[in-house]
């Protein structure tokens, strides 16, 4: 329990496994309200690993076999990652990919702008992607003189 802002040790014991004190730390950490939205992500992208390997417990078994074939759906967990990580960010299925290619593909000079706060994911994305563009136009001109050259 919170008892004038600090956490008590009884909250901290209650853990059963390192996985679940990960959990209980981010969830602490994202109720900051001066956490920027890179920190926000980093975070979560800790406690995506534990939703994809519990993905993967429910990836490949066979709903056949379990009583009715009529609705196999219902009552059954959905893993959709992505979409949990977007509800618990508060943040759009747009928003959530965006992050994901700028932390897969930028610089980390921009992830750190992003994760301090003096560049927002939107623009980090656009950023990149204009970059791409500009590089994908340099080459078909270069190209294109070689070929004119021949």
């Amino acid at each position: 329990a919170l008892q004038q802002g600090k956490v008590s040790v009884a909250d901290a014991a209650n853990v059963a496994d390192l996985d679940e004190a990960k959990s209980w730390m981010i969830t602490n950490q994202l109720a900051r309200r001066n956490i920027s939205d890179g920190w926000r992500y980093e975070l979560v992208m800790e406690r995506k690993k534990a939703l994809l390997a519990e993905g993967k417990k429910s990836q490949g078994k066979r709903t056949d076999l379990e009583g009715s074939n009529l609705l196999p759906t219902i009552g059954k967990k959905s893993y959709y990652t992505q979409s949990k990580i977007a509800n618990e960010l508060g943040w759009s299925h747009g928003k959530v990919s965006m992050a994901d290619k700028v932390w897969k593909e930028a610089d980390q000079e921009t992830i750190d702008a992003v994760k301090a706060g003096e560049v927002s994911i939107n623009r980090a994305y656009t950023s990149m992607l204009c970059e791409k563009r500009r590089k994908r136009r340099t080459k078909r001109r270069a190209q294109a003189k070689t070929g004119l050259s021949s």
